[in-house]
């Protein structure tokens, strides 16, 4: 007769790159990303990706820690295309994820 709220924790990943969902383009070849060099070029990286949470998507395969993703107007994109940064949102996306808010939603939040 008794109610309970549980937090179960199935697996931790320590060192796992998760992304937003958002940024994963689905194409006939498979999943990719964005990601942009030091010249300001869009590459885009086939990937492989695991689990998901509130908003984030595991990367099994295709990126490495600290590359920069294209997380707006990636559709639109063409491999090897030179692009505009301007603004990195990793700090938004870290506070987010301290508030446990859905990533899912940022662009909005970002685009205001």
């Amino acid at each position: 007769g008794m109610i309970v709220r549980a937090r179960l924790v199935r697996r931790e990943l320590q060192e796992a790159i998760a992304i937003p969902f958002f940024t994963i383009i689905d194409h006939e070849k498979g999943k990719s990303v964005f990601v942009i060099d030091e010249e300001s070029i869009a590459r885009e990286r086939p990937i492989q990706y695991g689990s998901f949470q509130r908003g984030l998507v595991e990367i099994r395969d295709g990126l490495k820690l600290g590359e920069k993703l294209v997380i707006v107007g990636q559709r639109n994109l063409v491999d090897k295309q030179k692009i505009e940064v301007i603004g990195d949102i990793t700090p938004l996306a870290r506070q987010w994820i301290l508030e446990g808010r859905d990533l899912s939603k940022l662009t909005v939040d970002i685009l205001q």
